[in-house]
């Protein structure tokens, strides 16, 4: 049995820990992501008209990758985490918004942005979760 102080020194990182790390990753994520896109966009394989649908895919796919690291640090609460995860990347991303010139934040695009992170995220969460089997039935004979 251990005690509280060893419970303290080998247990999960509190909100900082597991929050700020699932945010970098999706930040992280998404810069990469959003460079791929980018360079495909230059090279002609990606048209213009598909670059916004391809800005909320690294947004989601980033979302998600961070919501997953979150959840596997924190280990309980996966949605919660993967959730929490997807509200701080899409704080991220208000403010790097707000810091482009004449920066709106109350666009549909940002809103479109903020969804997806906050889906992805959850999402991300949710395929972390340890599902329990169901309850075993034991088949009878006749």
């Amino acid at each position: 049995m251990q005690t509280t102080a060893e419970r303290k020194q080998t247990g999960k990182r509190g909100l900082l820990g597991w929050a700020v790390l699932g945010a970098a990753v999706g930040a992280a994520a998404v810069f990469a992501l959003m460079y791929i896109s980018a360079l495909l966009l230059i090279n002609g394989k990606l048209t213009e008209d598909v670059a916004g649908y391809a800005v909320i895919a690294c947004v989601f796919c980033g979302a998600t990758a961070g919501g997953a690291a979150a959840a596997k640090r924190r280990g309980r609460g996966e949605a919660e985490a993967g959730l929490i995860c997807g509200a701080l990347l899409a704080a991220i991303i208000a403010l790097a918004s707000l810091m482009t010139p004449g920066g709106n934040l109350f666009t549909a695009a940002f809103v479109r942005y903020a969804l997806a992170a906050l889906a992805g995220g959850l999402f991300g969460g949710t395929l972390c979760s340890k599902r329990g089997g169901g309850k075993k039935h034991r088949r009878r004979r006749r």
